[in-house]
């Protein structure tokens, strides 16, 4: 078992959490009510961040913890359908 006072670089952690850097910059920008990646705990110009692994894992405790929504549902809950799943059009006349 591994030490939660280690430290995880950005490889590790996108390893750990199986995403690629650029969706782990995305989760950091998440707004605050999104449960965003925490900042790292070391940083410094030049050098890869870093993030001590208990912190990770009680981002990703928190992230299962989420209530999940369908894709698209913000989009598609808008218009009515008919019966067969079909956008339906109301023309104003």
């Amino acid at each position: 078992m591994k030490d939660n006072q280690s430290w995880m670089d950005t490889k590790k952690v996108c390893e750990h959490l199986c995403v690629s850097a650029r969706t782990l910059e995305r989760y950091r920008k998440r707004d605050s009510s999104a449960n965003p990646f925490p900042d790292p705990d070391d940083y410094c110009i030049g050098r890869s961040n870093k993030w001590l692994r208990a912190r990770v894992l009680a981002w990703q405790q928190a992230e299962v913890q989420q209530p999940k929504r369908k894709a698209l549902q913000h989009i598609h809950g808008k218009f009515q359908r008919d019966q067969y799943g079909r956008i339906t059009r109301h023309c104003a006349a």
